[in-house]
């Protein structure tokens, strides 16, 4: 198999890979992840105005291995009181159910979804990014007094494409017989994860505003529907890539004087008030990922 490395002039690999994986979107041969049961149920409760916390521990138990996880991550410091709990009833008890929910549909996400064999350092780097973009979207969501829980769901998914686009690089690749460099990979990857994201969220039958925001959260005045949560998805996809580095005020102040901050009547004290709120999403992102 030849090997060709990217150089100053680029991988020259690159042109032929990108028109092959746009016909490979064209002609629907991509590989969709095949969503989990349990993690479309889930989905149906948290989104649910008053989810049944009964139903969403009966269906947690039935995968033994996801019970565990759940009971450990509400064990943890962020989470935990005076008392070990032992069962999901406690825990639902302690953190809610829509809280368990989110725990369980995140741990499912990311060992069945965001992965891809060759990439596991930048996928490790997109999860915690959208697992922190979640978490922002709810956050701003509650500033502007919107607790719609898709918001959380646009943030987890904004960039549910990439994985599939690094996995159909990957079949490529083997079907060529050549080499794609790593960057070639990653840039591919960013070009096309918009379009395969929506069509993702289409296959899985997510909600609208989902949708929308897989594909136009960089852009969010390009959207046709759902604006309100492709600008809150925005903000909560720049904001999450505060997760390693603490904003400066000029970050801030920039982020305050964007134009999807000003059309959600947000402010520069509004950016303060979300930048304090890092380490204790820090700290939720640590206990859900299990230390990733």
């Amino acid at each position: 198999m030849q090997t060709i490395l990217a150089s100053k002039k680029g991988d020259p690999n690159l042109l032929p890979f990108r028109f092959a994986l746009k016909a490979y979107i064209a002609d629907e041969r991509l590989k969709i992840p095949v969503l989990p049961d349990v993690v479309s149920q889930v989905i149906g409760l948290i989104n649910h105005p008053n989810a049944d916390a009964n139903t969403l521990a009966r269906l947690i138990h039935k995968d033994q291995a996801l019970a565990g996880y759940v009971l450990r991550v509400s064990n943890s410091p962020i989470f935990a009181g005076s008392r070990e709990i032992t069962t999901l009833r406690q825990a639902i008890a302690r953190i809610g159910a829509k809280t368990l929910g989110k725990i369980a549909l995140s741990v499912t996400m990311q060992g069945k979804v965001f992965k891809a064999d060759g990439y596991e350092v930048v996928m490790k780097d997109v999860w915690r990014q959208s697992l922190t973009a979640g978490a922002f979207a709810q956050e701003i969501g509650k500033m502007i007094n919107d607790r719609n829980e898709s918001l959380y769901l646009c943030g987890l998914l904004h960039s549910v494409g990439k994985p599939v686009i690094l996995q159909a690089l990957e079949d490529l690749r083997c079907e060529f017989d050549m080499e794609l460099s790593f960057e070639g990979g990653i840039a591919l990857m960013d070009e096309f994860h918009r379009v395969v994201g929506r069509k993702v969220a289409e296959q899985w039958k997510l909600s609208e505003p989902v949708r929308h925001a897989c594909i136009h959260y960089l852009e969010p005045e390009k959207s046709d529907g759902s604006l309100k949560e492709v600008r809150i998805t925005f903000l909560a996809y720049r904001l999450a890539k505060f997760i390693d580095v603490d904003p400066t005020e000029d970050d801030l102040l920039a982020l305050a004087d964007n134009p999807s901050t000003a059309a959600l009547r947000l402010k520069e004290k509004h950016m303060i008030e979300l930048a304090s709120r890092l380490p204790r999403i820090r700290a939720v992102l640590e206990a859900m990922s299990g230390g990733m």
